[in-house]
């Protein structure tokens, strides 16, 4: 090693033993992927695996109340991407992605501007927006370009074996309170104020992750990746017994969250998937439709007086009929007549403005903001909101045409779970800020994909219709004697 070296890594090592123990750990993580994977995606691949994790290692590690505050382990999955981002530095653009490139140009470009230039919120809030929301966006981005082809399909695979898992844990924790889990909602109550007291059976499950809807959230995405995997890259009955075991334990997951946003919206999603889907396929979605509305409206009515017993309040979080009289649902509806204040604030107040960047910083915004759209609105403003509900809608209208064409079933896989994905949290965000959560790096991903997939069928439905013009003007000519153009 040279002295240079030497020198450099004293620098780096005397940086890391300054910022703290838990400042190190993510800066040494971060550190090593940079270095070993440069423009790969090893680094995002071990984000997506600590999707699930870094909640539950917080605990572990944060001390007699499980808590840490300002803990630096909450940016460790999106700093991981960065290095993944790299190969964006020297890019050659396909002229096929052009329309949808511009969309995606817009929205990264416009969100970093007016995060950077407005002046709401501290130089930490929004430097907290750029890291936990823009990153991600940047790699769905990456994902459109053609780098990190295998990401998407990795993506989907990770939740497919992680919500399992991660599941079974939740159902542990109904049962057995882990107090490391317990210490975390008795330091946290202030802030997770619907999930109940620190009392074995009193509380809504909130699993490895940090509250019930990301923990739900996640359920969920491990329910859609099930979907895809049974209907693209296992179809028909031979899914049937790895498929069911695992729903199984999801759903039952899902329900000791007691986050009715997910389970009232998956029906809704998996209703809208029927519709995209051709054939055989559509029958089989069908099916799944049905089965999932039992499983998450059903089941959870009839089993909520057995789970919260005692608890009038949080068993009518589970039953359907109570929903019109839902004091949450009620305040949700109540957030549409604040969508007409975005307006005074046209341009947005910055990324992190309106979520938990404020909270972390001690700071005062409108935090927990209970509709996705809305928040997005008040931190990027009329035009950053109309460029990120121009991109959904692009894929979840466009990307229908996806479903319709013969695919293998890894292609199928890949592509047809992320069409999934994205209608999955294009659905949500109208009950929740779910794009603040770490879940969200896989929605940019599948947004990546298939915003891809569509814009290279535009291209080339284009082409095909400019060959049929050219041919046609061809044919007249020569009916009228003119000369044929050279070939």
């Amino acid at each position: 090693m040279t002295g240079a070296a030497t020198a450099g890594a004293c620098v780096v090592g005397a940086a890391l033993v300054a910022a703290g123990p838990r400042w190190a750990v993510v800066l040494a993580v971060v550190g090593a992927a940079l270095l070993a994977t440069w423009e790969r995606d090893t680094a995002a691949r071990l984000a997506l695996v600590l999707v699930p994790l870094v909640a539950l290692v917080r605990r572990l590690t944060g001390g007699p109340n499980a808590y840490v505050e300002n803990d630096p382990l909450v940016l460790l999955v999106p700093l991981l991407i960065a290095p993944a981002l790299a190969g964006l530095l020297r890019l050659e653009g396909d002229r096929r992605l052009a329309r949808g490139r511009w969309l995606w140009i817009g929205l990264i470009g416009y969100w970093a501007g007016i995060t950077l230039v407005q002046p709401g919120g501290s130089l930490v809030v929004r430097l907290f927006g750029i890291v936990s929301v823009l990153l991600p966006a940047a790699l769905g981005y990456a994902v459109f370009e053609g780098l990190h082809q295998r990401l998407p399909r990795f993506a989907l695979l990770s939740v497919l074996l992680l919500a399992p898992l991660a599941a079974i844990y939740g159902v542990l924790q109904y049962f057995v309170n882990p107090p490391w889990d317990l210490a975390w909602l008795a330091d946290r109550q202030g802030d997770l104020i619907s999930v109940g007291m620190p009392e074995p059976g009193a509380y809504r499950v909130f699993g490895s992750l940090e509250a019930p809807l990301p923990f739900a959230l996640y359920l969920g995405l491990g329910l859609v990746a099930l979907a895809a995997w049974a209907l693209w890259a296992r179809p028909g009955a031979r899914a049937l017994p790895l498929a069911v075991p695992a729903a199984v334990v999801v759903v039952v997951a899902l329900v000791l969250t007691a986050t009715r946003s997910v389970l009232f919206g998956l029906p809704l999603v998996a209703a809208l998937a029927v519709l995209a889907l051709p054939g055989r396929r559509r029958v089989a979605a069908l099916a799944l439709t049905a089965v999932v509305a039992v499983a998450t409206l059903v089941v959870p009515a009839v089993v909520a007086d057995q789970l919260y017993a005692g608890d009038e309040r949080q068993a009518d979080r589970l039953r359907v009929d109570q929903v019109g009289e839902d004091t949450s649902l009620l305040a949700r509806l109540d957030l549409l007549d604040e969508f007409t204040d975005v307006l005074a604030a046209p341009l947005g107040s910055g990324l992190g403005t309106s979520g938990q960047a404020t909270r972390l910083a001690g700071e005062e915004g409108a935090d927990n903001v209970d509709n996705g759209y809305l928040s997005i609105a008040q931190e990027t403003g009329v035009v950053g909101a109309g460029l990120f509900v121009a991109l959904g809608l692009t894929a979840a209208v466009r990307g229908r045409r996806l479903l319709q064409e013969r695919m293998t079933p890894a292609r199928g896989f890949a592509t047809g779970g992320s069409y999934l994905v994205v209608v999955y949290f294009l659905v949500l965000l109208l009950t929740g800020a779910v794009l603040s959560s770490s879940s969200a790096v896989l929605f940019w991903v599948a947004l990546g994909l298939v915003t891809r997939e569509t814009s290279l069928r535009a291209d080339e439905a284009s082409q095909t219709v400019r060959l049929a013009e050219a041919r046609a003007t061809a044919t007249t000519r020569r009916s009228d004697g003119g000369p044929s153009p050279r070939r």
